[in-house]
């Protein structure tokens, strides 16, 4: 964590009670990276490659010094602190059980060009020598120590939701058949994947806490005790019935076995689910992202749903605000609670923000 760093634990330490808001803001002018990397973001997934499929040896200080370079052109305001996280794609799983992943692009694929069927799915298993799991952990060692060294937050890898790994696997178009031709496979490999998940996340957990007391993971909120944001980027294509029978306890078994949890609820098709997430007693909060072409956060149409999450006692998480929708969803909901994220393009807006801000949270 930054200088602020006790001042900024206690921030979010109440926030994850439910007692104060969060407010990350930063100002972006980052400096130029190598050509191979578009967005530093893919740079760890850049050397998994190399590693894994060319025995590259990584360079561990250059690429903490591209990641240090990186954060200087940041301004970081509000609660915002600088972070790194184990980013290998979304859903790496698929990879630490078959080996396959494909950099394509800005994003790392993991769905297989030929997919498995349920019996092969059935025989995949947790493998210490799995080389894109083995790079995770020494990344984890790596970056972890220097974290420690510059006062920075490692987050984890993004594991993924157990269905989408699934899918990448067997295929998203013979996932969604599989509902009704195969659900007794669904649910067994739903509840075994369960169980795998929890098994790459608690040893690398164990790796990173060895550098650092707090937890971190894509979503960039600071915890003192284990969380992770849970998702199943599939449901936006699932009934709400559907939802209910397949997805639903599996989520319901991360949320009894993690200390903290926020579900990431990506796009308009996964509203219908809303209720059924909210009636999950140990489901902390929810991150609302309206998807691609639909109004941004701070748009009044969604407030509604603000409400109601925040009704039930959940957190509430909005990243991508615009500064001038910010007075207007302040005006429609109670500080308590909320995360609010801006990103903008000059450090005056930012003070202006954190004034706004500060008055609303009580700060000023």
């Amino acid at each position: 964590m930054p200088p602020r760093k006790d001042e900024l634990e206690e921030r979010y330490e109440m926030w994850w009670k439910g007692e104060g808001a969060v407010l990350q803001v930063t100002v972006s002018n980052p400096p130029r990276v190598p050509r191979t990397v578009r967005d530093v973001g893919w740079l760890l997934a850049h050397v998994a490659e190399g590693w894994v499929k060319e025995g590259e040896s990584p360079d561990w200080d250059r690429i903490w010094e591209t990641y240090r370079s990186w954060w200087k052109g940041f301004y970081y305001g509000g609660d915002s602190y600088p972070q790194v996280w184990l980013n290998l794609g979304p859903g790496a799983m698929a990879a630490y059980l078959d080996g396959y992943a494909s950099f394509r692009g800005d994003t790392v694929w993991f769905e297989l060009p030929e997919p498995l069927g349920w019996e092969e799915i059935g025989r995949l298993d947790y493998d210490p020598e799995n080389p894109w799991w083995r790079f995770t952990l020494e990344a984890a060692h790596e970056l972890g120590s220097r974290a420690r060294e510059d006062g920075v937050v490692l987050g984890t890898a993004d594991i993924g939701g157990v269905h989408d790994v699934l899918a990448s696997l067997r295929g998203t178009g013979n996932m969604m058949t599989d509902f009704y031709d195969h659900p007794e496979e669904l649910r067994r490999e739903g509840e075994r994947f369960l169980a795998l998940w929890h098994r790459y996340y608690d040893e690398l957990d164990d790796v990173i806490s060895l550098y650092q007391d707090g937890r971190d993971a894509w979503m960039h909120i600071y915890s003192s005790l284990r969380w992770y944001p849970i998702q199943c980027d599939l449901a936006y294509m699932l009934s709400p019935d559907m939802f209910r029978e397949f997805v639903l306890p599996v989520l319901e078994g991360h949320c009894r076995r993690l200390e903290r949890t926020i579900y990431h609820l990506d796009g308009v098709g996964q509203l219908v689910h809303l209720e059924y997430l909210l009636d999950i007693p140990e489901l902390t909060g929810i991150q609302w992202v309206p998807g691609a072409g639909k109004p941004t956060c701070g748009d009044p149409c969604w407030f509604p749903y603000y409400r109601r999450i925040r009704e039930k006692g959940k957190l509430l998480v909005l990243g991508g605000v615009h500064p001038g929708q910010l007075e207007g969803l302040m005006e429609a909901i109670r500080p308590e609670g909320v995360l609010i994220s801006v990103q903008v393009e000059d450090l005056g807006t930012a003070r202006e923000v954190e004034r706004k801000f500060g008055r609303w949270a009580g700060r000023l």
